[in-house]
């Protein structure tokens, strides 16, 4: 750098060097946003909150939006305002729309008369002495949650009340709301009169019965449909793998091999499980019957005003990057989503719901009978649907599949708001090796959680699990044998290093017979009863690869997985010593 510059003690400040800080933990982090404000712990504070010597504090609350007569209008009919008069001075966050600055500062009001004075005439009064300036920070209306529910983070930056606040010892977190600026209400009949409208201004004509559907009128929920016909929380469904009558070929161009699922055609049974009965069991028919869940839930994205993503890791042109730089995630699933709610499904079938076509909105692509993929193979395959009750949800997982570095293949908007779906690109993360510590998404009064591994992380998620939700150890199943390379963690059982005739799967169990052609990836906790569905392979070579983990929190599905792959403890004792194969 050259030049005068400015400078500092009679030196000049380009000669100096530079150094750099980096941000606060908690910005860095970004906690006031919904999709990671859970990477740090937080905990409950009282009501009146009395400052100490600390400089900085962090504040999270969950407001409602305010009804106007005991109806949530829509964005356009009301404006909204954040009220700080009981907080002090910082930055304010909703939904993790940074607001602005707050200072509660007091004016000070000086003499009789407000500036400017001229020739002893007072022009203008003071009002509101020793009051702060300003107390409402509008909120726009468009980062407002339909739901009515919005995540409030406040930073906190000074360690004493502002000189001439009305109190100057605590901050008064409970005072902190949304209120309402304007709303339909602040229109009078008065001021619209019946000559502002002539009947020559809408005729029958200018609305045809083609203008409006009832879908403009009625937003379509998104969850899984369960086998009765329902909407569920989740729905899990595993597509058995061949062994005695489990499944049936139908036809095939030619046989199957490790390096590609493509060419067989086999329908295999099912086991099921649904938020309301966490019991799995065996139910007739197969994955691509048109009345069971699958489709059921699948099919809403024929409907074009419905938004999609889905992802793939060995579908799609060659040429369609990920959504950053870095190898692809090992992932497979669909995001389906509207204005105020979505439909996550996370599932291990490579080439499934692809078409050279390129036509996703077309019925034939859930099941591709030219080309099926791992959805009519021979293998064993998991699909998790899981309800997603707001845009919040959406862009949570959406931000997740960007983390993971997913190879979506598929996208359309349809005709939701974009405004509320921004774009996600992750930055290409550096390798590390450290204990990760992904935010976790937590769902359904924690039954459910969401996390992933972004790319470029060596450290095994399936250990990240165990230590994360399970007391001691846990088993894992995927689809990977010891001599392949498969990641010895201690705490860690792998059902896949068992000898071959103990590994299979366990149908019989469950009515139907056992299978060893596996390419699921599920584990469960040994003792607390938690269980993890995952796209991630727990392999050495898969450290660079992204993954989206599910946890489900169930006393039935964790004595379901116990059953289908069970703990053999002479194994656990002794693993990875002498381990036959």
């Amino acid at each position: 750098m050259q030049g005068d510059g400015p400078t500092y003690n009679q030196h000049t400040l380009l000669d100096q060097p530079w150094t750099s800080s980096w941000m606060i933990s908690g910005e860095n982090l970004s906690i006031f946003n919904p999709v990671t404000t859970n990477a740090v712990k937080w905990k409950t504070v009282a009501t009146n909150v009395a400052v100490k010597k600390a400089s900085v504090v962090w504040f999270r609350a969950i407001l409602d939006t305010p009804n106007v007569d005991g109806v949530l209008h829509s964005t356009t009919d009301v404006a909204y305002a954040l009220n700080l008069t009981t907080m002090w001075k910082g930055t304010a966050y909703c939904n993790g729309f940074l607001l602005g600055r707050y200072w509660m500062v007091a004016g000070v009001c000086k003499g009789t008369c407000a500036p400017p004075i001229k020739n002893g005439h007072c022009y203008m009064h003071w009002k509101n002495c020793n009051q702060p300036t300003q107390t409402l920070y509008h909120v726009p209306t468009s980062v407002l949650n339909t739901n009515g529910k919005n995540l409030i983070v406040l930073f906190e930056e000074v360690n004493a009340a502002p000189s001439g606040a009305s109190n100057q010892k605590e901050r008064d977190v409970e005072g902190v709301e949304l209120v309402v600026l304007t709303s339909p209400n602040d229109l009078s009949p008065n001021d619209l009169s019946p000559n502002d409208l002539s009947p020559n201004d809408l005729s029958p004509n200018d609305l045809s019965p083609n203008d409006l559907s009832p879908n403009d009128l009625l937003t379509t929920d998104l969850s899984p449909i369960g086998i009765d016909g329902k909407s569920k929380d989740w729905v899990f469904l595993i597509k058995l793998g061949k062994g005695g009558n489990n499944c049936k070929k139908i036809k095939g161009k030619k046989n199957f091999d490790d390096n590609n699922f493509k060419g067989e055609d086999y329908e295999c049974g099912i086991l099921y499980a649904d938020s309301a009965n966490q019991t799995l069991r065996h139910i007739s028919g197969t994955i691509h019957d048109l009345n069971l869940p699958l489709y059921q839930s699948w099919r809403n994205a024929l409907d074009p005003s419905v938004a999609y993503q889905v992802w793939n890791d060995e579908s799609g042109k060659s040429n369609v990057p990920p959504l950053g730089p870095g190898i692809s995630a090992h992932d497979k699933g669909f995001l389906l989503f509207n204005n105020n709610s979505g439909l996550l499904c996370t599932h291990t079938c490579p080439h499934w719901l692809y078409s050279s076509s390129n036509r996703f909105r077309d019925a034939a692509t859930f099941y591709n009978t030219s080309d099926p993929g791992g959805d009519a193979s021979t293998y064993s395959q998991t699909f998790l649907l899981v309800a997603l009750k707001n845009r919040t949800d959406v862009n949570i997982v959406r931000k997740m599949i960007a983390r993971e570095n997913a190879h979506v293949f598929y996208s359309n908007f349809g005709k939701v708001n974009k405004d509320f779906f921004p774009d996600y690109l992750e930055p290409n993360q550096p390798i590390s090796t450290q204990f990760p510590t992904p935010p976790l998404h937590v769902m359904f009064d924690s039954s459910v959680i969401l996390f992933t591994k972004q790319r470029n992380e060596h450290y095994d998620y399936w250990n990240f699990f165990t230590e994360t939700f399970c007391k001691e150890k846990s088993m894992v199943w995927t689809y990977v044998l010891c001599a392949s390379g498969i990641l010895t963690s201690t705490n860690i059982t792998n059902y896949n290093c068992y000898a071959r005739n103990d590994r299979y799967g366990q149908g019989s169990e469950f009515g139907v017979s056992n299978w060893y052609p596996n390419h699921m990836k599920v584990g469960y906790c040994i003792e607390n009863q938690v269980v993890s569905v995952a796209g991630w392979n727990h392999k050495k070579s898969q450290l660079l690869r992204g993954s989206m983990f599910v946890v489900i929190r169930s006393k039935q599905l964790h004595e379901s997985f116990s059953r289908l792959f069970p703990l053999n403890t002479s194994i656990l004792e002794n693993k990875f010593n002498n381990i036959p194969e």
